[in-house]
């Protein structure tokens, strides 16, 4: 007999691609944040208008665990 551990979640939402550049700078500043704390995110307009940014709405998610 074997198991393993495990964490999961699944969910439901919308997704929107941002089109509005302080929108998207905001979201990325977001994202950034949780891999380079110390450092402040800054990107120019010229970047920011050839990214694509999406913005994930949840509407539900559910989440199990095996210890």
């Amino acid at each position: 007999s074997c198991s393993f551990r495990y964490e999961s979640v699944m969910g439901r939402g919308t997704v929107t691609e941002l089109q509005d550049l302080e929108e998207k700078r905001r979201g990325l500043s977001c994202i950034f944040a949780q891999y380079a704390p110390e450092e402040p995110f800054g990107a120019p307009d010229g970047a920011l208008e050839q990214t694509a940014v999406l913005r994930l709405e949840i509407t539900a998610c559910t989440g199990k665990r095996r210890t």
